[in-house]
């Protein structure tokens, strides 16, 4: 995760958020832990 981060700082970015889930999906979901 944290290449990506990197690179989206190095392109000008203020504010990101890189996130990833235990499981390997790409999903963002409030509910995930439930």
């Amino acid at each position: 995760m944290r290449p990506k981060a990197e690179v989206l700082r190095g392109l000008g970015s203020d504010r990101v958020m890189v996130i990833h889930s235990e499981d390997g999906l790409d999903e963002f979901s409030v509910e995930a832990g439930l």
